[in-house]
């Protein structure tokens, strides 16, 4: 749990509260309702002795495209809720089925707020929060020790990472989502390459089972423009994807079977 902020925490404190995106530096209660009517209030989780990492976003903008999956790395990194640290994702603007398909795209594990029906707009405004995408990190004595946001703090796995360890919190595995990990189990080695490329890219992959495998690639603002399905066998794959006629950009390949679990990659094309 929670063992207190240690000295080199206040260094982070210093970098990530200069020209803070947030106005507060300590927290205000809220009470939310994820796009699945679980509730959730964040004086209640931190009453646990849990530091909270709040990334609010929106489902269209570029940012939150590209550093969500980074959020989501380091949520698994921290054993999925189930540890010292609790990720709660906050939207504006949008609805719950928006919210969805955002979370669809990114494989997000965590529990996430629609602006509309969530009261995400009201927390977001609630934090004072200029641009998206911004990641705050709360301690259970209510302070916001540190503050994600670009252009040059966006939040990636190893920031916010080495901000959560130098407060206490423990990495750990995670316990829940065993199917997903399964799934993992079940492929080996997945890349795309080259990457970046100029037109045609090749996603190579070795399955430990014979089974029907999706590959969906989406674009930076999470709009799908690519889906094609195989039956595999069990062995190495090179499954080659032609995208000359798409524009540059960065772009988000996602590998599911036919349970629908997934695993998320990004490749840049130039």
């Amino acid at each position: 749990m929670y063992k207190g902020i240690l000295f080199l925490s206040l260094l982070f404190v210093g970098i990530f509260n200069i020209n803070a995106q947030s106005g507060l530096t300590e927290a205000v209660d809220f009470s939310v309702k994820d796009i699945y009517g679980n509730n959730y209030s964040l004086f209640s989780i931190l009453d646990e002795g849990k530091i909270v990492v709040l990334p609010f976003f929106t489902t269209t903008c570029g940012s939150c495209n590209i550093y969500t999956p980074e959020i989501v790395l380091s949520h698994q990194d921290f054993g999925c809720n189930e540890g010292d640290v609790f990720y709660l994702g906050i939207n504006y603007g949008g609805d719950n089925i928006a919210v969805e398909n955002f979370i669809n795209v990114h494989a997000v594990g965590y529990p996430c707020v629609s602006g509309q029906e969530g009261l995400g707009n009201e927390v977001d405004a609630q934090y004072e929060i200029v641009s998206h995408i911004t990641a705050l990190v709360i301690t259970p004595d209510r302070q916001i020790v540190g503050q994600f946001y670009g252009p040059d703090t966006y939040p990636v796995r190893d920031t916010i990472n080495n901000l959560l360890l130098s407060l206490g919190a423990e990495m750990q595995d995670c316990t829940t989502g065993l199917e997903e990990e399964n799934f993992v189990l079940s492929l080996n080695n997945v890349q795309c390459w080259p990457n970046p490329f100029k037109e045609t890219m090749t996603l190579s992959f070795e399955t430990k089972s014979t089974d029907f495998y999706k590959v969906r690639i989406f674009g930076e603002m999470g709009i799908e423009i690519f889906q094609e399905e195989k039956y595999l066998p069990e062995g190495k794959q090179n499954w080659e994807i032609n995208m000359k006629l798409y524009p540059s950009g960065l772009y988000f390949v996602q590998i599911q079977n036919k349970e629908g679990m997934m695993i998320t990659n990004t490749i840049l094309k130039q």
